[in-house]
């Protein structure tokens, strides 16, 4: 995929359009997504869900025209990890209102979790990370100690549903920290969302008046550096396309394991688009699976299709 230098963009508004570089400009690009223009059985995804089973749910809009196609948009899935995106908006929306400063140090500690960020492991061991690093290591490595370590400074998961709910999305609903809000027993509410929840959501983070310039900037900057979900929708799309995103996992014994992959797609020459993706295997197995992946990389490439078309 095709790598951008940020320093060099012009960020100027809520949409982002692609031209050489993703650009933020003046206009209601990522206006809220219309119910009405909902294609919710969209027959490419149907057909895939039928052929390596399970239940997928996606939602993908233009941001331009604002036409989308989806597949079960809105109904429940466990998010995983995908929450830490919105964490990481939250953090920085306080970083903003000078309650947090991005150079601050926070405690952060081994307490037996595996570690996904290498620097996240050796802070711990002084005790302590600064913001910047604990919003990278989040998004670049999902990294779940350091995701605990932040959980605190917006309110815990309490605060995190208080606060998506109050940005309009009131499916969304997270009651644990890492890594219990990743197991999702079948029909509860806590810790899901839905496809057009977070995709509504992730509109809403990059508008103007959410964030500064500078925060925007560097959340996108870890979005489009995001290490995780190589073999998801990323695969799936055309190498000079730049992709945006936050994934998530979910295995426990006690539910049917559970892929995800959300974030902003900018193509070649064409408006960018939003795209989320949650799949859901036809039962739980011991390992991650190349086939349960490639789900998302078959959604990815439905999604080519349809942009280019």
């Amino acid at each position: 995929m095709s790598q951008i230098n940020l320093s060099k963009r012009d960020f100027l508004g809520a949409s982002l359009l692609f031209s050489a570089a993703p650009i933020l400009q003046g206009c209601d690009a990522f206006a809220k997504p219309e119910v009405k223009k909902l294609d919710t059985n969209f027959p490419d995804f149907a057909a895939l869900e039928k052929e390596h089973g399970g239940r997928l749910g996606v939602f993908i809009i233009n941001s331009q025209t604002q036409k989308s196609i989806s597949y079960r948009a809105n109904e429940r899935f466990a998010m995983c990890s995908t929450f830490k995106l919105f964490l990481a908006a939250m953090i920085l929306q306080d970083v903003d209102k000078g309650k947090l400063k991005l150079e601050q140090e926070i405690p952060i500690k081994d307490t037996g979790l595996r570690f996904y960020s290498d620097y996240a492991k050796e802070a711990a061991k002084k005790g302590k990370i600064s913001i910047y690093e604990a919003v990278k290591a989040i998004i670049v490595f999902s990294d779940n100690i350091t995701t605990n370590a932040l959980l605190p400074y917006i309110g815990g998961p309490a605060g995190f549903t208080k606060w998506i709910n109050n940005i309009g999305d009131n499916i969304t609903n997270l009651t644990l920290d890492e890594p219990g809000m990743s197991l999702v027993l079948p029909n509860t509410i806590e810790n899901t969302t839905s496809p057009l929840a977070f995709a509504d959501d992730i509109k809403k983070i990059l508008e103007p008046n959410f964030l500064s310039e500078k925060s925007r900037k560097l959340l996108i900057q870890f979005m489009i550096e995001c290490e995780t979900g190589q073999k998801r929708i990323i695969a799936g799309l055309p190498k000079d396309w730049t992709f945006g995103h936050k994934t998530g996992t979910g295995q426990d014994e006690k539910m049917a394991n559970q892929y995800n992959d959300i974030g902003i797609i900018w193509p070649k020459n064409k408006p960018a688009h939003i795209i989320t993706c949650f799949y859901q295997a036809d039962k739980y197995y011991d390992d991650m699976r190349a086939i349960d992946e490639l789900v998302l990389q078959k959604v990815g490439q439905i999604a080519t299709k349809w942009i280019i078309a």
